[in-house]
Order: structure tokens, then sequence, then C-alpha cells
């Protein structure tokens, strides 16, 4: 067999051994090693050696300031802190693993990708998308706030330093919450159903199903906020809003259909958001369980849409069939109030609700349940006057006729507004001017 051992010996850089793979007509790959495994076994067709005085012998690798984007993927991509041969936890080592994932993640110059994968049903997986901006963009806070009392979003202060950061502190390292201080704008990743042809697709072009509804919303936030967002489908609206109150704040989050729910985690996961939690029920009047269709994600198909109960009502028959999946069994959905988990109960304490002191902001899209939530709420939105940002269709379809949703408010001493960038929306503050307002 043929091998470049003259090469290797001659190539300081090369830590020990050769190994040459029989490709294709002859030996195609031969692949340089830069530090010696402790032992090697012999395979037939392989050729490898330990170069004596080499055994122990590593090239040095340039720190990261040094290294390009590609040199930083390629070194991340084999990096293995379980490796003994790596010696991967010396200080140097964790350095430049650091600060090479600072530089993949701060590079501009990449642009949005899709990966195509899914097993028992298709997804995408987008990488990279910076525009437009998830977060609400200072110039777009100020527009908003340009003939308004309100006042822009106040800083946090600087964290007290923690373990974290002494241990960061004790290898020489960054820790991720400085470096964001530092560089706050960033890249986002999301796992989108292949054949959603409505949010899905919003989310590819442009990070939400409508960024400048986000962005409104994300005005009315500030650090350290609490946030329910009831009816979360992919997410969308959970990642911003859940980056705009920052760690201290919470964004509680209701997705009662299996996949989507882990969909809206998925999303919650990738873009690192550690202060969101992703609910697996609904939220009604009471509590209660009953089977639905699940989403249709194997056609082309609108999962946003997706009904609880009477799921087939108002639809024809090829709507029927596109938006829910029937060749799967239905799921087994529930629905408690809200009330109930803001009380605490048992049910609460199984899903893991946290204790909430405040709530600034409730955002409702549950397809048309929006009074069962509402009714479901009383308590809480007595308690705390949050400011209620809901879905009407039923009001705006009927040209102001259907105003069942405007009196429940009004008898929670509520009075709503259309949304500036939601047309089926209303945005409802309490009418006597108490707890959360739009203009403090």
């Amino acid at each position: 067999m043929f091998w470049h051992a003259e090469m290797c010996v001659g190539n300081t850089s090369c830590g020990a051994w050769e190994v040459c793979a029989p490709l294709g007509d002859g030996c195609d790959g031969c692949y340089l090693i830069k530090r010696a495994p402790t032992r090697f076994a012999e395979r037939p067709g392989w050729h490898a050696e330990v170069m004596q005085g080499r055994e122990t012998q590593e090239a040095p690798l340039a720190p990261a300031s040094s290294m390009t984007v590609q040199e930083c993927h390629d070194y991340l991509l084999k990096a293995n802190g379980a490796d003994p041969d790596q010696n991967f936890h010396e200080p140097e080592n964790m350095k430049r693993y650091t600060e090479c994932g600072f530089k993949m993640r701060d590079d501009s110059g990449k642009t949005k990708q899709l990966f195509v994968g899914g097993k028992h049903y298709p997804t995408f997986v987008m990488t990279h998308f910076s525009e437009p901006s998830v977060e609400l963009p200072q110039e777009v806070e100020a527009e908003l706030f340009k003939s308004s009392t309100r006042q822009a979003r106040q800083q946090p202060p600087v964290a007290q330093q923690g373990i974290t950061s002494q241990l960061h502190q004790q290898v020489g390292t960054t820790s991720w919450d400085e470096h964001l201080r530092q560089k706050p704008s960033g890249p986002h990743a999301f796992l989108l159903p292949f054949f959603d042809t409505n949010i899905g697709h919003w989310m590819k072009q442009h990070g939400s199903m409508n960024p400048l509804q986000s962005y409104e919303m994300q005005s009315l936030l500030q650090q350290g906020d609490v946030v329910i967002d009831v009816g979360a489908n992919l997410g969308c609206y959970a990642v911003p809003l859940a980056e705009r109150v920052g760690p201290t704040g919470k964004v509680l989050a209701f997705e009662p259909f299996r996949l989507l729910n882990q969909i809206t985690s998925a999303n919650i996961a990738m873009n690192g958001i550690g202060n969101a939690w992703v609910f697996p029920v609904g939220l009604g009047t009471e509590f209660s369980r009953f089977e639905a269709r699940p989403p249709q994600l194997k056609f082309f198909s609108s999962p946003g849409g997706m009904k609880l109960q009477n799921q087939q009502e108002g639809l024809k028959q090829e709507e029927q069939l596109q938006l829910y999946d029937w060749d799967s069994s239905p799921e087994s959905i529930t629905v408690v109030s809200l009330d109930e988990l803001m009380l605490q109960s048992e049910r609460a304490s199984l899903l893991g609700f946290p204790v909430v002191q405040d709530v600034r902001l409730i955002k409702i899209d549950v397809e048309g349940m929006e009074k069962e939530v509402l009714m479901g709420a009383q308590q809480t939105i007595r308690h705390f006057k949050p400011i209620i940002w809901t879905e009407n269709v039923a009001y705006f379809s009927s040209k102001g006729q259907d105003v069942g949703l405007l009196q429940i408010m009004d008898q929670l001493d509520y009075t709503c507004a259309g949304a500036q960038n939601a047309p089926n929306d209303v945005v409802c503050t309490n009418k006597n001017g108490e707890g959360h307002q739009i203009t403090v």
C-alpha cells in the first residue's frame, strides 16, 4: 500500500502519525493526525504508525483571535472534552473554544441557511437569521414612542458577579453574559414545520408571523416583566418576548397540541432562552380533557389555524382534510384555567408552574376561544390588572356586531382599542387607569 511516511516525517506539525484509507481507485484518502492516540488497532487495508519521539508531541494551535471563522468552525466541530488525548480542559484550550464560539456567533457575514430533515414529518431548521431583527430595534422603539408619554426601555443594572463568572475567570475565559453585554445583537435559529404555509413561511422570511406586532408587544415590556402567551404555536412571539424581559423576567407559554408544543420548546432551547416555560395544556374556563385531531404536518397546511374544539365547524371538507391529520389517532387535550394555575393548585405543581408575583402582559391567540380564556382568568386579571392583547376576529369580521369579548372586558373594568399593527387584535387596559397601563 502507498502511504506518505516521508511526508509526515518531514513535517514538524505532524504530531505523531498518519493513516491511509483505501478509497476509490486506491489510497485516495490520507489523513495527518496532529496528536498520537495512546493506542490504536490494526485493521485490514489500513496502515498506521506512531513515530518514535513524537508520541506526545502536539502542534500548537493558534489563538482564536488569529483564526478565521471557518477555522473556528472546524475546531469546534472536532473539539471533544471527553477525549483524554485532546487535553481539552487545559486553560488555553478552553479559552480558544470559548472565543471561537463568540467569533462564530458574532459573524455578520453569514446568511440564513435551511436544513431539511425529519423522520415522522419533515422539518426546516433555519440558522443565521438576523434580518429583520427579532428584537425590537432602538430606532423602531423611538418611532413608537415619538408621540407618546411612554418611556423607552430601561437597561438592567450590571449583574453582580456570580459563580459562573468566577469559574470563567479561573481559566481566563469570558462568560457568555459578559460577551452579550458587549455585543447584544446576534443571530437566531428556528425549527419550523416544512409544510407550514402560513406562520412557518413568515418566520423564514421575517423571523416572526408579524414583526411589527412583535415589536409593538415588546415595546410594552421592561426587564423583569412577566408575560403569559396563550396559544404559543411555534413560539415566534415567545422567543422575542422572553428576550425582551430578560433573565429576571418570565414568559409562560401555553400550547396544548403536542407536536406544536415540542416545536415551541425547541425554538426556546435553540435560542438559549432560560426564562420561558412551555406548558402542554390549553387555557379555558375550567379543567377538562377531550380528544382532538392533531395538526397536519405532512402536507401543505396552516397549523396556526388549529382549533381545540369544534374543529370542523365552518370549514369545507377539503379544508378539514388539509388542516388536521386524519391519518394519525386523535390526541388527548388538557385544558385548565389560568386562575387555577396562579393559585398554585396541585395541577400547577404537576406542570411545574412557577410562583408569579405580577403579570404585565397577557397575549391571547386561540382561534375563537379567547372568551373562554378570559373567563377562566378573571381573578388573575382583577388582581394584577395586566395589559391584555387578544385576537378578536369575531368583532372585526362582523364589522363590530359581535361584541361578546368586549362585554367580558367591560365587566372586568377594561376598555379596548384596536392594535396598531395587528388588524384582528385589540389591546385592553383597566378603564380606571389602575394596574398596568400602556403609558407607564
